[in-house]
């Protein structure tokens, strides 16, 4: 009888741990869309932006994203000139912390000193420093080469 209280009691342990790792994993799937949509929303908002530079910093409920002119698409001319650009979460909170608005079509260049202008206007994700990095034109890669990556 012992026995089966003690299976009853480790079976009911088990339960409430699984079901506590479960409720974590399902809030941080949670966040993580709700970030998806602020980025998405974010797009959508300035779908119809005529703003012509490469890059346009933004914050938007606390967190901070980065619109990069995409060379990758065409420019739609009517019913007015839209610039079509690339959206990337910059300080994401939840997996997957690489946040990145049309990555299959991204297509685009930041200067070295765009790229410290997006460094200084929000703490970036490591993993989205080293992507702008490889976007940086021949010119970028030489001056920026002796310098360390942002210190987090």
């Amino acid at each position: 009888m012992i026995a089966t209280k003690v299976s009853v009691a480790v079976a009911i342990s088990l339960l409430l741990i699984c079901g506590s790792l479960w409720g974590v994993a399902l809030y941080r799937d949670s966040q993580s869309r709700m970030e998806w949509r602020i980025l998405q929303n974010k797009e959508w908002t300035s779908r119809d932006s005529t703003d012509p530079r490469n890059i346009v910093l933004a914050s938007e409920s606390g967190y901070h994203l980065v619109a990069i002119r995409n060379l990758g698409k065409p420019q739609v001319l009517a019913p007015m000139p839209r610039v079509a650009r690339v959206w990337i979460f910059l300080d994401s909170r939840y997996p997957p912390y690489e946040k990145i608005l049309d990555e299959e079509e991204a297509q685009f260049q930041i200067s070295p000193e765009e790229l410290k202008s997006v460094l200084a206007f929000a703490k970036t994700d490591p993993e989205i420093e080293l992507e702008l990095r490889k976007h940086l034109g021949k010119k970028g890669d030489e001056i920026l080469q002796n310098e360390p990556a942002q210190q987090k």
